[in-house]
């Protein structure tokens, strides 16, 4: 890394940290979020110690009804949707009844 990468580095950290984003150093347990009220000290010989925390990955499912059984012969089916093709697909499915949820959303750590 050369010292301009260093610099940018060290600016974007600290920039994020002003700005109250949440920045993380890597100990021996893996990254920790940085919870001193001071300053970090960003140092150009550890840089690869601090990241800017990532954001946690949002994910959502929705759950639907269909009638007959669209794979075993019962008499009604459940089948989860998680991205907006397979919803689409499932209401214009001619055994689809209702959704039984609505859109149900989580969070993922990204790691």
């Amino acid at each position: 890394m050369t010292e301009q990468e260093k610099a940018r580095k060290a600016a974007e950290l600290l920039t994020a940290w002003s700005d109250g984003k949440k920045i993380q150093i890597l100990s021996a347990q893996g990254w920790i979020d940085y919870t001193l009220e001071q300053q970090p000290t960003v140092s150009s010989n550890h840089l690869n110690e601090w990241r800017l925390k990532p954001e946690p990955v949002k994910q959502w499912y929705r759950v639907a009804l269909f009638r007959k059984g669209m794979i075993r012969k019962m008499k009604c089916d459940a089948f989860i949707a998680n991205d907006r093709d397979t919803e689409f697909s499932f209401e214009n499915h001619f055994d689809f009844v209702k959704w039984i949820t609505d859109r149900i959303e989580y969070e993922l750590p990204n790691d």
